[in-house]
């Protein structure tokens, strides 16, 4: 498999009449997704989409994003996901930033797919951008991380060497992962043709559909991240018998604590295996085997990968097991770089090793342990925040003087969006007031869910507002 067109061909070769995908009760085979993204793939070129071109696509989980993806690589072109939950403002920067030719949006789907017309059969180089992923990466706005299809196919690889309990033909595969996010493309759409296995479009996750759809439709292969686990605990009746069929469970997105996990597994009566990545990681970076990683650690490397550990002061020096530092990965199937941002690529991609920003340590047997993150980026549900996307919008209250955004620990979200406002002399402001005043600027997953009003705010030396000490405060109170 040297390109996502050619694993596509190849899984339609083996199982064409399998199905491969699942969604409100219709299915599709892999020979009717091969045709859908035929179609696709012609619809592109009648608009003189080729090799090299940018085509955004703006859809929630549906099967119709997984034909959309297939049909513009098959075109040659480069997908670039944007989250169907970003503002306006925000899906309109990464639109712009990439260089898009055109958007795709799910109510368009119906016409593409009724186009007729010679399919392209583009021959993409494996070095080539599959997928231009958006990510705030260590610092700053939303930057794109080129995950070229070497890279894509190196990490399927790794998982099913990971994983050998999955196996071709035989599998199910549960998609409630966002399919715009890089966890729900590599643990669902191409999983699911690397296996020839269904993967069930999952749109929204819920407990009650999750447990539901298990019962009904038996699912092998479960990628959870720390929210799906809570909620699943928190219904009455979840556990046992829907869960027997599941081979394998995964955690991603954010650290799993060892009680949130003891009590899913017993749950589920089947092992979580924790995982460490990012998006430009293709997700997975580390991934637990079936035993043998030490508890609360994210697993070990995947093969062919190496983490290290930098010093923070001097990236350069490598440290050794027990020590903490920031955390770098080195493998095949690490991103070319940042888009069109030659300055942060040579300083997060020096020598071929991606420095995440984030801090943890390796002990003796390889087991990773993240305990930190320098970056300041917020992960609430699995999803990436972006507190200077927040604070602009808080700042436009009218109440609003200065303000800082942080995450803060949360039972449910992992983390979740708290806000500190100085407010302008004579204004009063609540928490509902000032989520009334940001809907339609802010995503949900975006929007403060804590606020507290301050006389002042903490600063820098030169004077410039300081998320650090925030974060400091709340450590030590």
């Amino acid at each position: 498999m040297s390109t996502i067109p050619v694993l596509l061909a190849e899984a339609v070769e083996r199982f064409g009449d399998r199905p491969a995908l699942w969604h409100a009760g219709r299915r599709w085979t892999f020979a009717e997704l091969d045709a859908a993204a035929d179609r696709v793939a012609a619809w592109l070129c009648a608009r003189g989409v080729g090799p090299g071109d940018r085509v955004a696509v703006r859809m929630p989980n549906d099967p119709a994003c997984v034909m959309c993806a297939y049909g513009i690589w098959r075109a040659g072109a480069t997908m670039v996901p944007v989250n169907p939950l970003y503002a306006p403002d925000a899906a309109a920067r990464i639109v712009r930033d990439s260089g898009a030719r055109l958007t795709l949006e799910l109510d368009a789907m119906p016409g593409i797919l009724d186009a007729s017309g010679p399919a392209p059969r583009a021959e993409p180089a494996s070095a080539d951008v599959a997928v231009l992923q958006y990510t705030g990466g260590t610092t700053g706005e939303p930057k794109g991380a080129m995950l070229t299809h070497a890279a894509l196919l190196a990490g399927q690889r790794q998982l099913l060497e990971r994983c050998p309990e999955l196996l071709p033909g035989e599998e199910r595969l549960f998609g409630a992962l966002p399919m715009a996010h890089v966890s729900g493309l590599v643990l669902g759409t191409l999983l699911s043709a690397s296996l020839g296995a269904e993967l069930l479009v999952v749109p929204r996750f819920t407990a009650e559909r999750a447990v539901a759809l298990a019962e009904e439709l038996r699912p092998t292969f479960l990628p959870i991240v720390p929210t799906m686990a809570t909620a699943l605990l928190r219904l009455e009746g979840a556990g046992g018998g829907p869960w027997s069929s599941v081979k394998v469970i995964t955690a991603g997105a954010a650290p799993l604590a060892v009680d949130l996990q003891r009590r899913f597994e017993d749950l589920t009566g089947c092992p979580v295996r924790p995982s460490y990545g990012a998006t430009e990681t293709c997700a997975i970076a580390t991934l637990s085997p079936a035993t043998g990683a030490a508890p609360g650690s994210s697993g070990v490397a995947m093969p062919g990968t190496q983490i290290e550990i930098r010093s923070v002061e001097d990236p350069s020096v490598a440290l050794p097991a027990g020590e903490r530092g920031e955390i770098a990965v080195r493998g095949p199937q690490v991103a070319a770089g940042y888009w069109n941002r030659p300055e942060e690529t040579a300083e997060y991609f020096a020598g071929g090793a991606f420095r995440t920003g984030d801090v943890g340590y390796l002990d003796e047997d390889g087991s990773l342990f993240v305990v930190d993150r320098l970056k300041d980026v917020i992960i609430a549900s699995g999803h990436n925040v972006y507190p200077a996307t927040v604070e602009r919008a808080v700042f436009t209250h009218p109440a609003v003087a200065e303000t800082l955004v942080i995450g803060v620990p949360d039972d449910y979200r992992g983390e979740t969006v708290k806000a500190y406002v100085v407010l302008r002399p004579g204004h009063a402001l609540t928490l509902e007031e000032l989520q009334a005043h940001l809907r339609g600027r802010l995503s949900p997953m975006e929007m403060p869910r804590q606020l507290e009003i301050r006389s002042e705010l903490p600063k820098t030396a030169v004077g410039k507002l300081s998320r650090r000490a925030l974060r400091q405060e709340m450590a030590t109170a």
